[in-house]
């Protein structure tokens, strides 16, 4: 007998209420992987609702990434294992939505000022190394110069041979996965981590496991005990206010890991995506395992989101084969950005804005705290975000949805979580994508549904 929704059960609003059905029956293996949902207008008719109501449901289904529509077909619940979903809401928001999904630092006038003005001396004086270089990945080496020198902003001081540029993290993130992990090696991370790299994982055929982790980070007999099971081959980590749970792993905890590593013979991937931005945090783990430490940083969180610039700290001797992986993904980093980016380091405009989102993102945490009061999150003066746990009676889609619904895009668990299985209730809140107006109002609609039950709220609509 092919599963069919309890209509009886259906509560107000209609299509919600069937999204929750549905998800409840893919979750307790009700609905399996490839399974078909029934036609919309036969399940209309046999649950006595809309077609639009059924529509809007499988419409819901589809967004967070349940099902999949194949024309002429009908609808599939997805196929297990990895499930390509956005943290962030990708479709159009309506123009009266605060969007508090996008992970992004603060902008102002500041910034278009400033790069205003450096593309106006661009204009005027613009190197030929940059407008006509295309020798890949080998890096101009006034880039590498300023390279080295953010990178000491961020606790990590390499030699010049050592340095690649990048059109950011997740570029350095393929380049050091494909260059550390042989195909259909094992990868770990932390269990509720990165979103991206799940995806990343997948199109590179490696396995990727969740460690647990704390409120320092991973674990490291979690990460012991993973190396004894299995050969693994790299480590992933964020250990600077870790997106999404703000955690900033200390000095103790990072030698620990870095000790395991070393008796298991386990490189490292380092996404330190704040990079200066985090005053007073522990040595990276770059610096306390230079021989098998991949450090990857950019400008995209820490100053602006528009300049896809970044560099890469590698192991010595592991040039030659992480400039191949480069050139192999995407040949050479994109000068003009790495030009702009060389600029601000150099005349001391990076330095600036990063002392002016310190004290933005410091103000934005102080608005947090204070209209959440005695909420439970976890946040960090220097973060970007914060992680907002639910009370029990709120499922995380549920809290989403309703929040959606009073005009506020917030990032579920769901994308971060690496086991399908684990029901992490808690919802990450961007602090930098909104401004302050708006993040106000933003925060009191998440605070008041918090204060409510569900099922009040639910019943009201």
């Amino acid at each position: 007998m092919p599963w069919r929704p309890d209509k009886s059960m259906l509560k107000r609003p209609a299509y919600l209420s069937l999204v929750q059905h549905v998800s409840d029956a893919i979750s307790q293996g009700l609905l399996g992987p490839g399974e078909r949902l029934p036609a919309q207008r036969e399940l209309a008719a046999e649950i006595g609702v809309s077609l639009q109501t059924v529509s809007r449901a499988y419409e819901e289904l589809r967004r967070r990434n349940l099902v999949q529509g194949e024309v002429g077909r009908g609808t599939f619940v997805q196929a297990r294992g990895y499930i390509e979903a956005t943290p962030f809401r990708s479709d159009r928001l309506a123009d009266t939505t605060v969007d508090l999904s996008i992970y992004k630092p603060v902008a102002a006038s500041i910034h278009k000022e400033r790069m205003s003005r450096t593309l106006a001396q661009l204009s005027k004086d613009v190197p030929d190394d940059v407008l006509f270089s295309f020798r890949p990945n080998e890096g101009i080496p006034r880039h590498i110069a300023s390279g080295r020198e953010w990178l000491r902003m961020c606790g990590l001081d390499v030699d010049q041979d050592r340095v690649l540029i990048t059109n950011g993290v997740t570029q350095g993130t393929t380049a050091a996965l494909l260059t550390a992990c042989k195909p259909g090696g094992t990868v770990v991370a932390e269990a509720v981590g990165h979103h991206s790299l799940a995806g990343l994982c997948s199109y590179l055929g490696l396995k990727l496991k969740g460690l647990s982790i704390d409120e320092h980070g991973i674990v490291p007999d979690a990460f012991e005990r993973a190396c004894a099971e299995s050969k693994v081959e790299v480590l992933y980590l964020i250990p600077n206010l870790a997106n999404p749970t703000v955690t900033l792993m200390p000095e103790d905890r990072r030698q620990a890991i870095v000790d395991i590593a070393r008796a298991n013979d386990v490189f490292i991937v380092e996404n330190d995506v704040l990079g200066p931005l985090v005053p007073h945090k522990p040595p990276p783990l770059a610096a306390l395992a230079k021989e098998r430490t991949f450090y990857l940083t950019s400008f995209t969180k820490s100053i602006m989101p528009s300049l896809r610039s970044g560099y890469m700290a590698i192991p010595p001797g592991m040039l030659l084969t992480t400039r191949n992986r480069l050139l192999a993904t995407a040949w050479m980093a994109t000068p003009l950005m790495a030009e702009i980016a060389s600029r601000w380091v150099t005349d001391g405009t990076a330095k600036e804005l990063v002392m002016w989102q310190r004290k933005a993102i410091h103000e934005r945490n102080r608005i947090a705290a204070h209209v959440l009061g005695n909420l439970e999150f976890r946040s960090n003066p220097n973060a970007m975000h914060i992680w907002l746990s639910l009370t029990d009676q709120w499922k995380t889609d549920q809290f989403v949805a309703q929040a959606q619904k009073q005009g506020v895009a917030i990032a579920p668990s769901g994308p971060f979580v690496l086991d399908p299985d684990s029901d992490v209730r808690a919802v990450r809140v961007s602090l930098g994508s909104a401004n302050t107006r708006n993040l106000k109002r933003g925060l009191r609609v998440l605070a008041q549904l918090l204060s409510f039950e569900p099922e009040l709220i639910l019943n009201s609509f």
